[in-house]
């Protein structure tokens, strides 16, 4: 499943009910639609309001309900539904529903969720709420309220039209769930396009917030991936586990490229700022020649070196340093016992 690069931040999730959070197919709108006289085609809760009468509106209300309630007994989660909505709770993610069906049909299909109950969700929404049902982006601008949550960070998923047609009229993200071809094509453009539930974990991990620490390798190798940057000239590409890149210049000569923030609660991140990245220019088997330092996050005062002196950095008080450092390796600079890069001997007849 392609993700696309972009600043897209994810901090809560909407979700249909039916045929997202539960298994595709238990109700069959065609057989309501002949119960209440509903012509083919026509949205069944558009086609109740509609009707003349109270007790027209009544009658097909209550065949719908019963319906629904029937399907409801008899339907499963769908498939690793209950494991993302447990992944979206360890993560911190707020979750909701929002569908066209009754409170109670949902209550009921909840039953037959081992590990999940109502209470899991911060909102959930239903045609017994007074807003208008989806299409109508109403209902998805009152869970974001609801949530407080900005309705730009909140993702909503569903398996029909009225789900991607709500949410991009509310100015959410969506994702379209095809259910692996069974859902009906959407002509919406949506944000996401996810063939079953599970794939929603990759789409969280890169767009909700992270936890500390560094992004995970398999992130990183799809995020560089996505960036459609060519690097075919680099004779060191970006890449998980490369420390550095390598641009060739002329004959030989190859400029050594290497950027790494520093965030320590240290009196010592100037030195940090340097020896880290230095080291790896040099463990590259280049000779460090240059470098640069960009102080930010006021938080402590601070000083960072660079070609060869100290000063005092841009900005008072500091924690993080963004430092870059460049090298140029040739044969004649290569010193007793330094290791090259393999790239790098594959360039330079003098490093092996």
């Amino acid at each position: 499943m392609p993700l696309p690069s972009s600043t897209k931040l994810i901090q809560a999730v909407l979700f249909d009910f039916d045929g997202t959070l539960t298994e595709p197919g238990s109700l069959d709108f065609n057989v309501i639609r002949d119960a209440i006289r509903c012509p083919k085609g026509r949205p069944v809760l558009e086609f109740i309001k509609d009707l003349s009468s109270q007790d027209e509106r009544a009658e097909a209300s209550r065949i719908l309900d019963g319906f629904e309630a029937e399907a409801a007994r008899q339907s499963s989660p769908n498939e690793r539904a209950e494991e993302v909505l447990e992944f979206l709770r360890a993560r911190g993610l707020k979750v909701g529903i929002i569908s066209r069906n009754s409170l109670a049909s949902i209550e009921t299909a909840l039953r037959n969720f081992r590990h999940i109950q109502p209470s899991d969700f911060a909102v959930i929404l239903s045609r017994d709420d007074p807003v208008s049902p989806k299409p109508s982006p109403e209902g998805i601008l009152a869970a974001a309220e609801t949530m407080r949550i900005p309705v730009e960070h909140v993702l909503v998923i569903g398996d029909f039209v009225f789900d991607i047609e709500a949410g991009h009229k509310a100015g959410a993200l969506t994702a379209f769930l095809t259910n692996r071809g069974s859902s009906h094509p959407c002509p919406y453009p949506s944000d996401f396009t996810l063939n079953h539930l599970g794939d929603l974990i990759d789409v969280i991990r890169l767009y909700a917030p992270l936890p500390a620490g560094k992004l995970p390798n398999d992130l990183l190798g799809q995020f560089l991936a996505d960036l459609g940057v060519d690097a075919s000239a680099m004779l060191v590409r970006p890449g998980v586990g490369e420390d550095v890149a390598a641009v060739p210049l002329a004959g030989e000569e190859v400029l050594v490229l290497k950027s790494d923030p520093v965030t320590l609660a240290t009196d010592a991140i100037s030195l940090y700022a340097v020896t880290v990245n230095v080291n790896d220019i040099a463990t590259a088997g280049a000779t460090p020649a240059g470098s640069s330092h960009r102080c930010s996050s006021p938080s402590a005062p601070m000083r960072t070196r660079c070609a060869g002196r100290w000063m005092n950095c841009s900005r008072p008080h500091a924690r993080k340093v963004w430092s870059y450092a460049a090298g140029t390796p040739r044969s004649r600079m290569q010193s007793p016992g330094r290791s090259w890069h393999p790239r790098l001997q594959e360039r330079l007849p003098g490093a092996n």
